[in-house]
């Protein structure tokens, strides 16, 4: 059997900055990553941007050299699929019989793509759309004037419409809400969006749910359950993930839409830590449980299992945030909409650059700003971590020559 100190399962983000935030605080330890991708550690939001506009080729995707794991004492094994762990014996066991004993371990396995049973999924030309292979494989087939039904409309579905339209492509949005990102958005937001992208070219099918793919050598039609058929040459499923927790349960690690983990990041054996997609973890500005599905929290939670990992005691600090781009438009939204109970647009929508502000109670909770400077949005969220009462405040709020951080300097509210 082999043994190591620190055992990282998965080759993400998360687990490749714990492997950083534990080499930069015990530089002696051996660390192992154990991934069940072919790739060496990438970075996942060009992949439906740049990479997808073909403006940066996917060897700029990875995070370092090859030589770089070897330097720095890492052991990067690849396309290892880890069946078993055995909290208790501290050991996993993969696929090909082999088995690793640990002192530390991080699960940082992130999710797997919603998967949609119906009729004509597994033909050729159908994908869904989640690592670097697939983005290669989607990205070699895109020619001007294919055909692109996108099945889901949030943040990955239009940011792959803007890139593939912006490629030449005529692409569709398939999506069953009301309107795109009906969790968190009204009509007036998702209305801006819908018709910048239709005004670019992208047409949307809203409150369709998908019932069947038609087609014999690939898709021919995307058909809904109301009986529209949505012409396509290819297809790509982008209807959100589920989380890899299969191996956490399995070892009788507490589960609940995700890994739940301490302020620490560590699951209920403390030797045992999750970060990334799957961890379900407490959010010391909302006093409420949340997992968030980001670049943003893997970034910063795997950076802090390392270093827990590796011996310090710190606790989950993060302001969680989101950020996407589409077409021209770049987008922030930071904080947990969440029960709000109305919404102050700061700003106007027809400049291109504003912020929907959340309000839950008189206190901001969350902003979704568009083509702003961090200097704009960073009083924001000065806001939401003060909890400001905000009582009168509106019209101030909704004008954006206003300087929000006058608001914020106030203190906090009990």
């Amino acid at each position: 059997m082999n043994s190591v100190k620190y055992l990282i399962v998965g080759g993400g983000l998360s687990g490749h900055n714990a492997a950083k935030g534990i080499r930069a605080a015990d530089p002696q330890g051996s660390v192992v990553i154990l991934s069940n991708e072919p790739h060496r550690p990438y970075d996942r939001p060009p992949l439906t941007k740049d990479y997808m506009q073909g403006k940066t080729p996917a060897e700029k995707t990875y995070y370092e050299p090859p030589h770089w794991y070897g330097e720095q004492n890492i052991t990067l094994l690849l396309d290892c699929q880890v069946e078993r762990l055995d909290a208790q014996a501290k050991t996993v066991k993969l696929a090909n019989g082999e088995e690793w004993s640990f002192q530390k371990a991080l699960l940082a396995t992130g999710g797997r793509p919603v998967k949609l049973d119906i009729p004509g999924i597994d033909l050729p030309g159908v994908h869904y759309f989640r690592t670097l292979a697939d983005a290669v494989t989607v990205s070699d087939k895109v020619a001007p004037g294919l055909s692109v039904a996108i099945i889901g409309g949030g943040f990955i579905g239009l940011e792959l419409a803007s890139s593939l339209t912006q490629r030449g492509a005529k692409v569709s949005v398939i999506d069953g809400g009301p309107h795109i990102w009906s969790r968190f958005a009204d009509e007036t937001l998702a209305g801006f969006f819908t018709r910048y992208c239709q005004d670019r070219g992208v047409k949307f099918y809203n409150a369709q749910r998908v019932s069947r793919i038609e087609g014999t050598a690939g898709p021919t039609s995307v058909v809904t359950a109301s009986g529209t058929a949505v012409p396509c040459d290819l297809v790509i499923v982008a209807a959100g993930i589920v989380p890899n927790v299969e191996l956490a349960r399995q070892a009788g690690l507490a589960v609940d839409n995700g890994v739940v983990v301490n302020e620490r990041l560590q699951t209920s054996d403390p030797d045992i830590y999750a970060a990334g997609d799957l961890c379900n973890y407490p959010d010391p500005y909302f006093g409420r449980r949340r997992r968030v599905e980001h670049w943003g929290q893997a970034d910063y939670t795997g950076t802090l299992a390392g270093q827990n990992m590796a011996g310090a005691n710190q606790a989950y600090n993060l302001m969680s945030y989101v950020f996407s781009d589409i077409f021209d438009l770049h987008l922030e939204f930071a904080g947990d909409e969440h029960g709000f109970d109305r919404v102050v647009i700061r700003g106007r929508m027809e400049d291109k650059a504003f912020s929907v502000l959340y309000v839950k109670d008189n206190r901001l909770v969350a902003h979704f700003s568009v083509n702003l400077k961090r200097k704009q949005f960073s009083p924001l969220q000065k806001l939401i971590e003060k909890k400001v009462d905000l009582a009168g405040r509106e019209t101030q709020l909704a004008d954006m020559s206003f300087d929000v951080s006058t608001l914020a300097a106030v203190a906090v509210a009990p």
